[in-house]
């Protein structure tokens, strides 16, 4: 009698055990299987990675080409996580590239960046990239969940998983989006209330000028760019452009610095800032663009009369940049 118990029990767990490997998600009801559209699809998903990459690895060059550190650590990011996403073969439901930390070697695309790049051009043709790809991803992963294909609904979760965990900077800041033509004129209190935070963490970064708490330093920066993207018609958006591009002169992103130092006195023509001087000192001495730093310091000359010493150094260089063999 027991043994007769025991052989019904195995032969009852027997039965669910293969009801258990063969489990799965349902065929939805009404499905018809296309052939064509999934391996088109799965083609275009091989075609996204490989364009994806490329236009990630185009940016990191723009940012290494122009010194703009922190878009480059950026994209630096966002090319490692990228690099470490599984990849898979979904008509044979295999993996082609191993997720192992040195695939960035094997997977990195040659870089073929233009000489005439801009980067508003090349932030917009990854926003694209990145767009078409997870779309085409979530096409082929409901495709195969109405199909009732587990594995390969699994294979394809997994890969979607690695491209939303990985990070999405949008690289273009707020003072590069907000436009030239914005006016310093509007006595907003949130944005008076933003930028006495921002100066307050500003200060505390600087109690040791010798060695600034870098953390105060980008909180500030998170401060003073709110105001410029969040209320751009401030009568504090000038100094807030202006303070951040010390902050980003500090971290050696000279090409962030030039470009708020140009912003501040661009809104706010009466800037009470150095901002045309110190736009023209590092388009000449960090990112050799002689020819825009002249400019600017005829400008300064003429515009920043309260800093006669700045004067006295933008005269001097005027005269060096004169010179045809200067510049």
């Amino acid at each position: 009698m027991k043994k007769t118990i025991l052989l019904i029990l195995i032969a009852v767990s027997g039965i669910f055990m293969f009801a258990g490997c063969q489990s799965g998600v349902a065929q939805k009801e009404g499905f018809v299987a296309d052939a064509a559209y999934e391996a088109d699809l799965v083609a275009k998903i091989a075609d996204n990675r490989t364009v994806y990459n490329q236009d990630l690895q185009n940016l990191k060059a723009y940012f290494a080409r122009t010194g703009s550190h922190q878009k480059l650590r950026w994209a630096t990011k966002e090319v490692d996580y990228a690099a470490m996403a599984p990849e898979y073969d979904y008509l044979q439901a295999a993996e082609i590239a191993s997720a192992e930390p040195n695939a960035l070697q094997t997977k990195s695309p040659v870089v073929t960046l233009a000489d005439d790049a801009h980067e508003v051009d090349l932030v917009e043709k990854l926003a694209d990239s990145r767009a078409i790809y997870s779309r085409n991803l979530n096409s082929l992963k409901e495709y195969y969940l109405n199909a009732g294909d587990s594995q390969r609904s699994r294979l394809i979760a997994k890969e979607i998983r690695y491209f939303d965990k990985a990070p999405k900077y949008k690289y273009l800041m707020p003072a590069e989006t907000a436009g030239l033509k914005l006016q310093a004129i509007d006595s907003i209190p949130q944005a008076d209330d933003l930028f006495e935070k921002g100066m307050n963490l500003y200060n505390k970064a600087f109690v040791v000028p010798e060695a600034p708490n870098k953390v105060w330093m980008r909180q500030a920066l998170v401060k003073f760019n709110e105001i410029i993207d969040e209320y751009p018609t401030s009568d504090k958006v000038d100094d807030a452009a202006y303070r951040a591009a010390q902050l980003y002169e500090n971290f050696c992103d000279y090409s962030l610095a030039a470009t708020y130092y140009q912003r501040a006195f661009l809104w706010n023509d009466a800037t009470p800032y150095s901002a045309r001087y110190d736009a023209a000192r590092i388009l000449d001495t960090r990112l050799k663009k002689r020819n825009e730093a002249l400019v600017l310091y005829k400008a300064s000359v003429q515009n920043e009369t309260a800093f006669p010493y700045f004067n006295g150094i933008a005269q001097q260089r005027i005269q060096e940049l004169t010179l045809p063999e200067q510049r």
